[in-house]
């Protein structure tokens, strides 16, 4: 038979062991009882060791005692007794059952060593077959077991044997009913009563677990990759393995709790059980966290979703699973776990989570806990950055099923209101991979069409302090959205700024770096936006480059002669844009180099060093620009996208080998790309920078044709070749040992040499008129070339460039005119050029002779030859005449000897065939001529060896026409003498030859000047004006175009972003509000719950009670007496205010007075929520309620007022708004103190307002005073213009009970109140509250609280005889002269006080009878008065003397001290606590005597508090009745009157 035995733990009986022959018939297991017979002594076994006599009925225990059987181990051999079947009763006696719990019984054949004992312990009370363990203390047991009994094998009598050899047992005695703990936690406080366990864990501090290898993350979480949904540990995994983590295992005990329990899940429900677990797990150290504890969660959550509650999970993945709050405080693996344990259930359930942690949720989930403001040190840079892409691999997982409005809006929201880059450029990519990859791609691009959405990323650009990644990545998503087919055009205006255009933007990119990436970017866009080139936003986003690096603007220089060269009308598009030509001039900048308007600045120290790096820098840049490139061959690279700079895709490229080339990529073809399949778009090429000419012309295509062709078919063009090699110049691989400053100067030359290609093009293609219009948009070139060159540094001096720029022009008037169609538009065009070099040459040249080039001359001979200029006749020809011999003249009087001898020479030609008949005229070439000669004969230069032919020449020509036979007789001859070389240079330094010079021809020469070319420079200066008042013109009004363009810019885009920022923040904080009071809300609800599960009934009861504290409650009974007392669960003892008073320090910072209001703020509301615990709201079912509740008053409820208001409270005073619709009264409490948890929102029906009453606040008319029926009351404030209509409309929707009368001199008489109080219908409190209340005094402000006249003037006696007048109070005089000796001292301060400026009047009191200060004086024991107290008194408490401790000494004290003259409050008459120090303060002690203040001190005739009140109330009932009956109304009456003199004064 077996007996139940109560074990704790698995006990393991080692009883004794059979012998091998012996059969085992029956064994009992329990205690012997009352014995029918004693058995003979031959069936007594005899005792097999030595041991004491034991009674005949003795106990198992007994049995197993130490004394009974230490010497059974060791004994070889144990002596058994056999019995028959049946007569076990016969032999041991009936069976006595012990109560208790049935535990696991096994026998063993033999002893068991300590490490098998251990092994049975460990596998615990519920292992059914211990021996079947693979361990190998476990192997062979099976055959040293006996039999084992456990109570999970029990059923009705029989017990089945669970050893292989099969003794089954039978079960007697009294059958034990056991509750099953899952239903008995109900009967202690249902699941919550488990909560403090977890909480506890809090203190434990950073007591970390020990952690094992067993514990670490499994393999597949260790390393997340975006896209793969790891599944975690199921259910089948080991909990004890979870139960090493001391919060896993309480997750693990709350899910066997719940587990195929309905009952229990529905506790946890509705007592808010799961966000109670949420809250407190937040607070759990982080060390606590690990994975363990989710893997925990996960087996709760498949719990939960098992028993198909679906109230209970939705909590779960509310308050649990995407609470961040709680998976943000641990280590990295924890955190990622989570994150892809997410993506698992998500990925199973997507549309069930997609409303409400969908996109918007994670968005804000990044933004709150991995924001910019996150600074976790518990993980690295690269674990956050795992984590955010984990997060964003959810974002893309929504979006990627097909991706809605609201979630648009949410994104877009998102990227407007942060300003964290990483994060920015997180959300980017995962639009742009959308955009480029996801199948559901057309429906994103739909819905990123709409206005405001992707259209405001332009805005992003504007901010200076985000990284070219970013720009990069809008410009990929803008390029994505453009090449999208399935839009209509129309709707791609916006995105390509057609309403705005490019200028509005670069006028507010303008302060900014402008970068490399920046400007290919844009460029990049504007040339594949259409088909065609817009020029104007292509000219835009030139008019930034100059910022930009010399090879970016090299790379446009090509691109626009490309541009020329396809699209014939190109140049003259561009000829239409305002300021071309300063556009494209400025490109001629230094690099780095900003525009200027004044004077050139000097360059400080720190540049001119900057300047010396640059060099270096460029180096090195190119040494890495070739493995940069080479890295940007993937189109989904980060850095690669958008540099897509090949003319066209597919075919390789040359790589510049620069800086300033950035990475290129080789695009694939896609079928959306339509500029793709035209042959006439154009991409920008930065490869090509050091060629320009991409192949053999004759396998070139449309866009791969020479970047410079020239305009005409001839065999020499303008500009196609350089005049070195720039490839042998740039080759920095090979030519290691080339300077740095020789490879930036060569890229310098390369921009000068394209861009004056550039204007060349545009000047005389863009350009093709020849009238005087036409010129003048010419000349502008010219004119913002000088206007740069004066307050900015160029590449290379301005003159220069103007040099360039007239000998190409030179070079191509002469192919015009070479031209067999040439117009006559050609002829006059280059008459106005020769006049522009002769200008140039003419002022210019004069300060540079570098000027004076033998390529200029050169052209200028052959364009003069072109047209027969010396063979013609007629005005020009004459006039163009002159100007080639002035020019020609100018060339010989260089220093430069093959100038000088070409233009000698040609001007010698020119003479041996020009009939000379003009003595003016030979007089000019004679001084001319003779001016430099005489300078070579002077300075021995070789240039009179090339004069001498031309001036024989021309003497011969002018010999007898300026009468040189007369004049100059001693002249060689130019006839063919061999010796005139050497005559003419002697003759030269003769007198006759210098006076002739000097008094004839040097007069008829300067007149010659200026009659034939003064009218030429003034023409010329004219023109320069003209030019110059133009270009002025056209940047203005280019100006005022991108200033209308920067307007429409902010408005299209900046003003949206910044409005779509304003609103998303304003959601985001209010959504974390919202989460914050949840979260406050949820701990008040704990903390609650709490006090019950540690109140004295409570299970978590503390032995040691500590110490009860209390408060005063704003409750009001009718007759206005607050009353009740609440416990006050903050109390604060004060202990630093008693510090600060005694001078012992206390705390070295004070606490605010706002601290010390919000504490008392919350003591109250929180007490307010202790009170009624059991009826606390149900957080999930308010929304709903709220709903409903919304839905039933749009049905019946109407607004009809709503204004801004305080509400006013003793403590502070709360900000709000007051709604007053036609039904309900409500208020909306809009302090921070709600932000954290505390609120003062009511909702009141009309129909439960008993009165309405104007009141003043800070003495000013701007206050209501609200009381309902069941005596609760309102103080509000308002705008002193918006009281009086808050109260009509009030009154207009109550019932016409409410009095409507104003003024409470009014309302006193209506109301009856003083028949009441004489027809003795209301006590002489009652009456005097209510006057109070009239008369606008009120609780809710120190400032007005209802006042009290002293009834006694008796505070000493031992007895107080009422019957007795003398201890009564004369009422007819104020309590200042109370006391007759004070009335001589109050009457000369009013007589003899007068105010020297006249405004204060004269008065008998200077203080109030009724003050704050007085209140808080007499309430200082009580509750939230005490800290009221000491926030008045600068955070400590007043000095014992000055507080309220005696009320005979307060009385004597008004006695004696006219200035004193506080009247009582109401509460001397009801409220016998405030008399008593309750909460034990330490108010200090008396400085005479010493004595510590505690309790006031009463007087002789008061043996309590409650004694003292009962008297006092009966003195305030007695003090009207003591007079004769006849007249006995007369002096009531003359009582009431005086009373209420005393309240309304």
């Amino acid at each position: 038979m077996l007996n139940w035995v109560q074990f704790v733990n698995t006990v393991f009986l080692f009883l004794f062991t059979w012998g091998t022959l012996q059969p085992f018939t029956s064994c009992g297991i329990g205690s012997a009882g009352q014995r029918t017979t004693t058995p003979p002594p031959s069936q007594i076994p005899d005792p097999p060791f030595a041991s004491p006599i034991m009674p005949h009925r003795t106990s198992l225990g007994g049995i197993l005692s130490p004394g009974s059987w230490s010497g059974l181990v060791g004994k070889p051999e144990l002596v058994t007794k056999l019995i028959s079947a049946g007569t076990q009763d016969s032999e041991w006696g009936c069976p006595t059952s012990l109560e208790g719990q049935l535990g696991s019984v096994i026998l063993f054949h033999e002893a068991l060593q300590p490490s098998h004992v251990k092994a049975l312990y460990l596998a615990g009370p519920n292992c059914l077959t211990p021996w079947k363990s693979q361990e190998a203390e476990m192997v062979d047991w099976s055959s040293k077991v006996l039999l084992h009994y456990t109570p999970k094998a029990c059923r009705s009598p029989i017990c089945l044997d669970l050893s292989p050899n099969m003794f089954h047992g039978r079960l007697t005695g009294n059958k034990v009913v056991n509750w099953d703990i899952k239903d008995m936690i109900n009967s202690v406080g249902g699941l919550n009563v488990l909560f403090p366990l977890l909480e506890q864990i809090s203190l434990l501090g950073d007591q970390a677990p020990e952690r094992t290898d067993g514990q670490s993350l499994p393999p597949e979480l260790a390393t997340p990759v975006e896209g793969d949904w790891v599944v975690l540990t199921s259910t089948k995994a080991s909990e004890a393995r979870l139960e090493k983590n001391i919060v896993a295992t309480f997750i693990l005990v709350l899910k066997h709790f719940i587990q195929r329990h309905p009952i229990n899940q529905e506790n946890l429900v509705h007592t808010h059980g799961v966000a109670t677990l949420g809250a407190l797990l937040q607070n759990v150290p982080s060390s606590f966290m690990d994975v363990n504890v989710l893997m925990a969660i996960q087996l709760l959550i498949e719990q939960v979703s098992v028993a198909k509650n679906a109230q209970l999970l939705q909590q779960m993945y509310q308050y649990l699973l995407f609470d961040f709050s709680i998976w943000n405080r641990g280590d990295f693996p924890f955190r990622i776990g989570h994150i892809q344990y997410l993506s698992t259930i998500i990925k199973d359930s997507r549309r069930l989570f997609r409303k409400k942690y969908g996109v918007q949720f994670l968005l804000d989930t990044l933004r709150f806990y991995y924001g910019s403001g996150c600074k976790d040190s518990e993980l690295t840079l690269d674990d956050l950055r795992t984590i955010r892409t984990s997060v964003y691999g959810l974002i893309k997982y929504f979006l990627s099923k097909g991706g809605t409005h609201e979630e648009v809006q949410s994104i877009m929201g998102y990227i407007a209101a942060i300003n964290d880059e990483e994060q920015l450029c997180g959300i980017l990519e995962v639009l742009f991979s959308l955009l480029h990859s996801s199948p559901t791609r057309d429906q994103l691009f739909l819905l990123l069409f709409e206005p405001g959405n992707a259209d405001i990323l332009y805005a992003l650009l504007l901010n200076h302090r985000y990284s070219d990644r970013l720009k990069e990545l809008v410009f990929k998503i803008v390029e994505q959205m453009l090449k999208c087919t399935k839009v209509y055009e129309r709707s791609k205006q916006r995105m390509k700024l057609r309403e705005v255009g490019y200028s509005g933007l670069g006028l507010l990119l303008n302060d900014a770096p402008v970068t490399t990436c920046l400007i290919k970017s844009l460029l990049n866009q504007v040339l594949h936006a259409d088909p065609v080139v817009n020029y104007r936003d292509f000219m835009a986003v030139v008019h930034l480059a100059h910022k930009a690096d010399i090879s970016i603007r090299v790379a446009i220089c090509q691109k626009l002669l490309q541009i020329f060269h396809s699209q014939q009308d190109s140049a003259q598009q561009i000829c239409q844009q305002l300021g071309w030509q300063e556009t494209l001039t400025r490109l001629f900048l230094k690099e780095n180099a900003d525009v200027r308007n004044g004077l050139r600045d000097n360059r400080s120290d720190s540049a001119k060093e900057d300047e010396k790096r640059a060099p270096s820098r460029e180096f090195q840049k190119r040494r890495t620009s070739k493995a940069d490139a080479e890295d940007a061959t993937s189109f989904a690279s980060v850095n690669g996208l958008c540099d897509q700079w090949s003319l066209e895709d597919g075919k390789p490229i040359l790589v510049f080998e620069d800086i300033s080339t950035a990475e290129i990529s080789f695009r694939p073809e896609e079928p959306e790309e339509l500029w793709q399949k035209n042959p006439s778009h154009l991409s920008l090429d930065l490869s090509s920078v050091d060629s320009y000419e991409l192949g053999d012309a004759g396998n070139q295509t449309v866009d791969s044709l020479p970047s410079t062709p020239s305009p005409s078919e001839t065999t020499k063009p303008f500009s196609g070749q350089l005049d070195k090699e720039p490839n042998a110049t740039l080759e920095v691989a090979s030519a290691a040992d080339l300077s740095l400053f020789e490879i930036n100067e060569a890229c310098e030359e390369d921009l000068i040499h394209l861009l004056s290609d550039v204007l060349l093009c545009l000047m005389w293609r863009g350009v093709e008129k020849s009238d005087d219009a036409a010129w003048i948009e010419r000349g502008q070139v010219f004119s913002a070339l000088t206007k740069l060159a004066t307050s900015n540094e160029l590449l290379c001096p301005s003159d220069e460039i103007k040099l360039n720029l007239l000998e190409k022009m030179l070079e191509w008037a002469v192919t015009d005119s070479r031209d067999t169609k040439s117009l006559p538009v050609y002829a006059e065009n280059a008459f106005r050029l020769l006049l522009i070099v002769q200008d140039f040459l003419q002022v210019e040249g004069l300060v540079n002779s570098g000027l004076w080039t033998e390529k200029l001359l050169e052209e200028l001979v052959t364009l003069m030859d072109a047209l027969s200029v010396w063979y013609s006749s007629g005005p020009e020809c004459m006039k163009l005449y002159q100007v080639q011999v002035q020019m020609l003249l100018g060339f010989i009087g260089q220093d430069n000897l093959q100038v000088c001898a070409m233009a000698a020479a040609k001007l010698n030609t020119l003479l041996q065939t020009k009939v000379l008949d003009n003595q003016a005229e030979s007089c000019y070439l004679l001084g001319r001529l003779e001016g430099t000669l005489s300078r070579s004969i002077q300075e021995k230069t070789e240039t009179y060896s090339f004069l001498i032919p031309l001036v024989r020449t021309l003497i011969s020509k002018i010999h007898e026409l300026l009468f040189m036979n007369l004049h100059l007789p001693s002249l060689p001859s130019t006839n063919g003498s061999p010796s005139f070389f050497e005559d003419f240079q002697d003759y030269c330094s003769t007198e006759e030859w210098k006076v002739y010079i000097d008094k004839y021809i040097i007069p008829n020469m300067k007149q010659y000047e200026v009659n034939t070319f003064s009218d030429g420079r003034e023409c010329m200066a004219a023109y320069w004006k003209d030019c110059y008042e133009a270009l002025m013109v056209n940047i203005h009004k280019r100006e005022r175009e991108r200033g209308e363009s920067k307007l429409k810019f902010q408005e299209f885009f900046v003003e949206p972003f910044n409005r779509r920022s304003r609103q998303e923040n304003m959601r985001y904080n209010s959504m974390v509000k919202q989460l914050n009071n949840q979260h406050t809300a949820t701990l008040r609800q704990w903390r609650a719950a709490k006090l019950y599960l540690t109140c004295e009934q409570g299970p978590w009861a503390e032995r040691k009670l500590s110490p009860v504290h209390w408060k005063l409650s704003n409750v009001e009974n009718y007759s206005r007496m607050r009353l009740k007392l609440v416990q006050n669960y903050n109390f604060n003892p004060h202990q630093d205010a008693s510090a600060l008073r005694d001078n012992l320090g206390g705390q070295q910072a004070e606490p605010s007075s706002e601290a010390l209001l919000l504490e008392a703020v919350k003591q109250v509301k929180v007490s307010d929520v202790e009170e009624d615990i059991l009826e606390l709201p149900d957080e999930d079912a308010v929304p709903i309620a709220n709903m409903d509740e919304k839905e039933e008053q749009s049905q019946k409820e109407k607004l009809v007022l709503s204004e801004d208001c305080e509400l006013i409270t003793i403590i502070d005073v709360i900000p709000g708004r007051l709604e007053v619709t036609n039904q309900h009264i409500y208020f909306y409490d809009g302090s921070t103190e709600k932000e954290e948890g505390v609120g003062f929102d009511f909702k009141w029906p009309l129909s439960q307002i008993r009165e309405i009453h104007l009141r003043r606040y800070n003495l000013r008319r701007s206050a209501l005073e609200i009381f309902f029926i069941d005596q609760t009351n309102y103080f509000l404030n308002f705008k002193k213009e918006a009281r009086n209509k808050v109260y009509s409309r009030i009154l207009s929707l109550c019932s016409p009970n409410i009095s409507g009368t104003r003024s409470p001199q009014e309302l006193f008489k209506a109301s009856g109140l003083t028949q009441k109080w004489v027809n003795r219908e209301i006590t002489n409190f009652d009456y005097l509250i209510q006057l109070n209340t009239m008369a606008g005094r009120t609780y809710n402000d120190l400032a007005q609280y209802p006042v009290f006249p002293w009834i006694l003037r008796d505070y000493t006696s031992e007895e107080l005889d009422l019957n007795n007048p003398a201890v009564f109070r004369d009422l007819s005089k104020p309590i200042g002269v109370a006391n007759e000796k004070n009335s001589k001292a109050v009457q000369e301060r009013y007589e003899n006080f007068e105010d020297p400026l006249g405004i204060v009047d004269k008065f008998h009191y200077g203080t109030h009878y009724s003050n704050a200060a007085g209140v808080m004086h007499y309430l200082i024991r009580v509750e939230p008065f005490t800290s009221l107290h000491i926030q008045l008194q600068s955070g400590r408490f007043d000095c014992a003397d000055r507080q309220f401790h005696s009320i005979p000494a307060t009385w004597q004290a008004l006695m004696d001290n006219p200035n004193d003259v506080k009247e009582l409050i109401p509460e001397f008459f009801y409220f016998p606590e405030f008399l008593e120090n309750q909460n034990d303060f330490n108010l200090g002690q008396l400085q005479i005597s010493k004595e510590v203040v505690r309790d006031v001190v009463l007087p002789k005739w008061a043996q309590s508090p409650e004694d003292f009140i009962y008297k006092h109330r009966k003195a305030l009932v007695s003090c009207c009745l003591l007079t004769d009956v006849s007249d006995k109304k007369e002096k009531i009456l003359h009582t009431c009157f005086q009373l209420a003199s005393a309240i309304n004064n």
